[in-house]
């Protein structure tokens, strides 16, 4: 938080909720607020209370996780010096996943949203709905960007972007339907047009 990792110091520059700003760092804060509270890092907390329960073996805020890891390429397809960069800011930029297990957090959220009561999983429905709900900046949840609001289209995403990796995951709830796909290069055209062919074969906007 005090700039000696990958990014600036995080400083407030405006009074809090009086403007919209996309914020890692606001992520980074509240990773610190995890940890304080519960005593454990951020690592054991996320095992143990979101990808256990999910079945999501594969994915780890671990600075060095115990599974095989793909390595990180540039644009023109060399690898990237270390392979992939190493981000203590981790709630903001130190996610290793899988597909699979993304999917199964998109499974999880859609069902969530779907159901009449609560589901097995980390978040209670209330909660789900509140996440996947509009919240002052048009367009975003809390967290992840939103579309089709009251739709059988409605759609909630995200994207990611560390060097020499991107990906994105988007799902449908009320059709439940989604995707995820990650690519070990630089190149996000690439993924917005796997992406997008997706869409096109289902029929999904």
């Amino acid at each position: 938080m005090n700039g000696q990792g990958n990014t600036p110091k995080i400083e407030l520059t405006t009074d809090p909720g009086t403007e919209y700003h996309y914020s890692g760092a606001g992520f980074v804060l509240l990773q610190r607020m995890i940890e304080e509270e519960t005593g454990q890092s951020l690592t054991q907390y996320m095992d143990q209370q979101v990808f256990t329960p999910l079945g999501m073996r594969t994915s780890s805020y671990a600075l060095e996780p115990g599974f095989e890891r793909a390595a990180g390429h540039t644009t023109t397809g060399a690898v990237i010096p270390g392979e992939r960069n190493r981000y203590p800011e981790s709630a903001a930029a130190g996610l290793y996943t899988t597909v699979q297990d993304l999917c199964r957090l998109v499974s999880y959220l859609n069902k969530a949203w779907t159901a009449s009561g609560d589901v097995a999983g980390p978040l209670n429905r209330a909660s789900v709905r509140s996440l996947l709900s509009p919240g002052p900046q048009s367009g975003m949840g809390r967290g992840l960007f939103i579309s089709g609001v009251g739709t059988k289209n409605f759609a909630y995403t995200h994207d990611g972007s560390n060097h020499g990796f991107k990906s994105v995951f988007k799902g449908y709830p009320e059709l439940g339907a989604g995707y995820a796909i990650l690519a070990n290069g630089d190149d996000l055209g690439l993924v917005n047009e796997i992406a997008a062919a997706v869409r096109s074969v289902y029929g999904w906007s």
